[in-house]
């Protein structure tokens, strides 16, 4: 066991130092001079400077939620808000406050760290929690070698493990640990649940031991705690607990087996509902106890508590040891069934309650954000065998292991059961990931449980067949615990070494840190209102604490469409009628980011009242479609040819209502100049009329240009 802690650890700490080295060369890369100190003089924009992956995006946002709890003026313990998107207005908060808490409370502890050094610790640490959590509620359970492997399998498993990595400070990773967690620990105790039909039953034996007290109390806290960190990554896994569990239970007498205890399934309903239900309390409880079920909330707590009682009786009643007889087991299933149906009556007829129901944001997770995209998608675009063999071994070896003992060994029923429960959550998750690839990790986690569960039982068929898998297992085992996440540190060392080297995905995060600072230098340091596409939006506000309008959150479902609504504006006028109303300042729009079109598609798919036809004026303005309203100013940011971006741009735009013609073509043509478009430049400045205030600038521009360069219309003079 020592040796596999080691080897876990250090892997850990390898993949750690080389992202780490890259994530420091990538922060320290400048673009025009010196880095701004962190803080101006007004104090309004705090400027940051880590290079984060881009993989982790909901990083920036949890730097910003735990900076924003610590300078909250009335002391508040959570954040249930943010000013900083879908400006002006601002946008809720639902994000557990567990990882805010983290954040603030080791800068805290540590007053030379800051929040943003501080998350890069996050993800390392919450990987050593988990693991922890993981030994000490179930593997010290477990026989030695079934333990370890189990240990090793979610240790060293390259998908799980990029959501713990230096960087990565998310609940994902969490949530995958602790779900594959409780489904461990409810398949052991069903392992003992079990019994032959004929063993007289007795009071002794429907009692649960302490030893599976701790394990089913365990997995109903682990799940609660899931609930409270990602109620969608976590609510289908209680589901199908569940149905898996009953279905086992009903079908058990068919095999000559009996659930000796099915009170478990309404102790597990009753703990877990219980524990998320303190937990909503902790997070909303007194101020801001609202109606949202995308998240942990009351009604799943009773859905929970009533669904684990549906499950006890239909199994008892099943089994015939004690049919519905009393008025109070009767009223009991009532308030059991409403409770069950409650969340999904209100999803149904209150869509307020339930926003990413909503078809415009359904359609934007579906087409644009990569997550939500199908896994085969994903893997042909690696266009790598390993990809492939890292998602699909397990589930190939534990299928072919458990037909071998089914159908060659006549294992019993009664033994694989436990396989069973696991096999089936797991099949039910990877058919989700193929879906939607969010799924994989979670995925990842339950086969290797279901492994776990195949070693564990080994032992128990002594035939030429079990040395057979023994030695497919070690090899599957080899490839999982060895060789891929040494293939992965490898990768890792190699870009780490490789000098001036760094991913093109943080190269574009570092142009936008340049643009955000620019802008807050720009403004004598206040910060900024900016339309942008989504992804950009977080790094503008993550960068230069500016305000943005269209982030990719449920909860920024105004902002979003108020976003599309700006691209989508058929007129000028109408456009700067929107972008007044929400304070714009400035537009800026990165060619890998270009999401004016995206949206005007999305707003006229989803819209009855959305236009048909060409493209927004704005959408047209970025492609070079149309010219640009006199009170749009063109800001040229240029990309330095070290960082070999060839074909990538930034458009900038600054928003001025109150700017005339000839400080506008002035401007324009300044603009054309810096791109080396002397012709345009002087077109521009020809249409300066004498009487503007302009004209002896644009006058003596031109002179410029005729001594410097041959222009293209010299007698252009368009007033």
């Amino acid at each position: 066991m020592i040796l596999a802690i080691f080897w876990v650890l250090g892997l850990a700490v390898a993949d750690g130092y080389f992202r780490t080295t890259l994530i420091q060369r990538a922060t320290n890369v400048a673009t025009s001079g010196d880095i701004p100190s962190t803080k101006n003089s007004q104090g309004e924009a705090t400027l940051r400077h880590l290079i984060l992956p881009q993989t982790s995006l909901d990083s920036r946002w949890w730097i910003l939620h735990a900076e924003n709890l610590k300078t909250d003026k009335f002391l508040s313990l959570r954040v249930r808000d943010t000013d900083r998107d879908n400006a002006p207005l601002g946008r809720e908060v639902h994000w557990s406050s567990s990882l805010i808490w983290m954040l603030s409370g080791l800068s805290m502890i540590f007053p030379n760290l800051s929040t943003e050094q501080a998350s890069l610790l996050m993800g390392p640490l919450l990987f050593l929690i988990s693991m922890a959590l993981l030994w000490w509620g179930v593997l010290r359970h477990m026989e030695k070698s079934p333990a370890l492997f189990v240990f090793l399998g979610l240790g060293t498993n390259v998908t799980i493990f990029h959501a713990f990595r230096v960087g990565e400070a998310d609940h994902h990773g969490v949530v995958a640990i602790l779900g594959a967690s409780a489904v461990l620990s409810m398949a052991l105790v069903l392992a003992d649940a079990f019994k032959p039909t004929s063993e007289r039953r007795s009071s002794r034996n429907s009692k649960l031991s302490p030893r599976a007290q701790s394990l089913l109390d365990f997995s109903a806290i682990s799940l609660a705690l899931g609930i409270w960190s990602s109620a969608s990554s976590t609510l289908p896994l209680i589901v199908g607990m569940g149905l898996v569990g009953l279905i086992l239970g009903l079908a058990a007498p068919f095999f000559g087996l009996q659930q000796s205890n099915p009170h478990l399934w309404k102790r597990w309903g009753l703990i877990g509902g219980a524990t998320s239900l303190g937990l909503y309390l902790l997070e909303y409880f007194p101020f801001h106890m609202g109606l949202r079920l995308e998240v942990n909330h009351p009604v799943y707590s009773m859905a929970w508590a009533g669904g684990g009682y549906l499950v006890y009786q239909a199994i008892k009643s099943r089994q015939n040891t004690g049919l519905i007889k009393s008025g109070t087991e009767w009223a009991f299933i009532v308030l059991s069934l409403t409770a069950c149906s409650v969340p999904l009556i209100l999803i149904l007829v209150a869509p307020t309650t339930f926003v990413v129901r909503d078809a415009f944001l359904v359609e934007l997770h579906n087409r644009f954000i990569v997550e939500f995209l199908g896994l085969m998608d994903a893997l042909q675009r690696s266009s790598s065998i390993g990809a492939y063999l890292q998602v699909f071994l397990w589930p190939i070896v534990v299928s072919f292991s458990l037909a071998i003992l089914l159908f060659r060994d006549r294992a019993s029923v009664r033994c694989l059961l436990p396989i069973f429960f696991g096999f089936a959550i797991a099949a039910i998750y990877l058919a989700m990931a193929m879906l939607q690839q969010r799924w994989l990790v979670s995925a990842m986690a339950l086969w290797i449980v279901v492994a776990g569960l195949l070693v564990r039982q080994l032992a128990l068929f002594p035939s030429l067949s079990l040395r057979l898998l023994s030695g497919f297992l070690r090899v599957a085992a080899l490839f999982s615990f060895a060789y891929f996440p040494m293939a992965r540190v490898v990768q890792e060392a190699t870009l780490a070494r490789a000098e001036g080297r760094i991913p093109k995905e943080w190269l574009q995060a570092i142009l936008i840190r340049d643009v955000s600072h620019r802008l807050v230098d720009s403004r004598n340091g206040k910060a900024a209102t900016i339309l942008s596409g989504p992804t950009a939006s977080t790094d503008l506000a993550f960068f230069g604490n500016h305000k943005v309008i269209g982030t990719l959150y449920w909860e920024n479902l105004e902002g979003l469409k108020r976003a599309a609504q700006m691209f989508s504006a058929e007129s000028p006028d109408d456009a700067l009628k929107l972008l007044i109303s929400a304070g714009v300042t400035h537009i800026v729009m990165p060619s890998w980011d270009q999401f004016s079109q995206m949206y005007s598609e999305l707003l006229r798919q989803n819209s009855e009242s959305a236009q048909s036809g060409s493209a927004g004026y704005l959408d047209r303005v970025l492609q070079g479609q149309a010219e640009a309203a006199i009170w749009l100013r063109p800001l040229y940011y240029p990309i330095p040819d070290a960082f070999e971006l060839k074909g990538e741009s930034i458009l900038i735009y600054q928003i001025l209502p109150k700017q005339r013609f000839g400080e506008a073509m002035y401007h324009r043509a300044l603009d054309a100049l810096d791109r080396n478009e002397p012709g345009e430049a002087y077109d521009l400045a020809a249409r300066i009329p004498e009487r503007d205030q302009f004209f002896k600038r644009a006058e003596a521009l031109k002179s410029e240009i005729r001594s410097q360069f041959q222009p293209r219309s010299p007698n252009s003079t368009n007033n």
